[in-house]
C-alpha cells in the first residue's frame, strides 16, 4: 500500500512516524501535510523527515488545527533528518 493510501485510511496514532521517502519523491512536503490532518499523530508524537540536504521547506507544516513544528535538524553528510512536534493551533 503506498504511503498516501495509508495516510488516508488511518485510524490509530503512533508515538514516532519516520518518513524516508526516495530522494527524487516531489509530495514530502504534501505528504508531511496530509499525515498532521491525520488521526496518525497525537500531542506526544514525533515525526521524523529524512531529506537531502538541499531540498528545504518551511519551519511549520499546518493542516486543520494541528500544526507540526520543525524543533531540530540533524545532518548526516547529503542527508538531513528534521523532526517535527505537533501542536494545537490558535
Amino acid at each position: 500500500m503506498s504511503a498516501e493510501l495509508y495516510v488516508l485510511r488511518a485510524k490509530r496514532a503512533f508515538d514516532c512516524i519516520f518518513l524516508d521517502p526516495p530522494f527524487p519523491y516531489r509530495f514530502k512536503w504534501e505528504l508531511l501535510s496530509r499525515i498532521a490532518a491525520s488521526p496518525l499523530v497525537t500531542e506526544e508524537s514525533v515525526v521524523l523527515l529524512h531529506r537531502p540536504q538541499g531540498d528545504c521547506q518551511t519551519e511549520e507544516i499546518s493542516a486543520m488545527q494541528i500544526a507540526l513544528r520543525k524543533t531540530e535538524s540533524r545532518e548526516y553528510g547529503r542527508s538531513v533528518v528534521d523532526f517535527f512536534r505537533p501542536e494545537a493551533l490558535k
